[in-house]
């Protein structure tokens, strides 16, 4: 086992290059906690690929040495979704954070999972749109963990969650295929695979690219306050 376990890390270490096969002792305990400060155990290695490619292959690879992975964005979930069981390789997005430019006529944007929310609607802010899905850490929370959690926040009250918002899903399987889910349109009909994936915490495929509905910025924002008796 300890030796497969060394063929996996070297396999690992030369898909991902410098950087991005994390393995030292401060490490694993960073990545074991995410904000819900549940504690399962100790990741075996961090892994960070760039590409979508690159992705898919650390799957595969831990697939066939039947080693656990569990996918993370920036750790700010509050449920546990990205805490580890001991010996698990954690899946990272950080360094997946490349987006196509905004289609104002289609109010849409591809983005890769490690983009953070915030940056959704700074790169759509010229066109007079935004990313409505607004978590409490979207300025550090991924599009990856926003799918990972079907997240909301306070503009979820007129425009939805996460999954209101998702046009088309690029995503990987258990075994390292990649797969494609949804036409990119506002709407559609049929198998609806991308509602299943959204706020299934990795358990179900791992997502790599998104396709983003955008909506249009208000004509003013006001703030109220208001006070009940009971």
């Amino acid at each position: 086992m300890a030796n497969d376990r060394q063929i996996l890390l070297n396999q690992l270490q030369t898909l991902l290059g410098p950087g991005g096969l994390l393995h030292d002792a401060a490490a694993r305990r960073v990545y074991s906690l995410d904000s819900s400060h549940l504690s399962l155990g100790r990741p075996w290695a961090v892994a960070l690929p760039e590409t979508p490619d690159q992705l898919a292959q650390v799957v595969g690879l831990c697939a066939k040495a039947r080693v656990p992975v569990v996918c993370r964005g920036s750790g700010t979930g509050l449920s546990g979704g990205a805490v580890p069981c001991d010996g698990a390789l954690v899946l990272g997005a950080a360094r997946m954070n490349g987006a196509s430019r905004v289609l104002e006529s289609d109010r849409s944007i591809r983005v890769e999972v490690g983009v953070l929310n915030d940056q959704v609607t700074t790169l759509a802010t010229a066109c007079g749109l935004h990313f409505a899905p607004d978590p409490s850490s979207q300025a550090v929370a991924t599009i990856g963990g926003n799918i990972a959690e079907n997240a909301g926040g306070p503009h979820c009250l007129r425009y939805g969650v996460t999954l209101h918002h998702l046009r088309r899903l690029q995503w990987v399987d258990a075994q390292g295929k990649s797969w494609s889910t949804g036409r990119g349109l506002p709407a559609e009909r049929g198998l609806d695979l991308t509602s299943l994936l959204c706020g299934s915490e990795g358990t179900l495929g791992v997502v790599t690219e998104a396709d983003l509905n955008l909506v249009p910025n208000p004509e003013f924002v006001i703030t109220m306050l208001a006070s009940f008796l009971i």
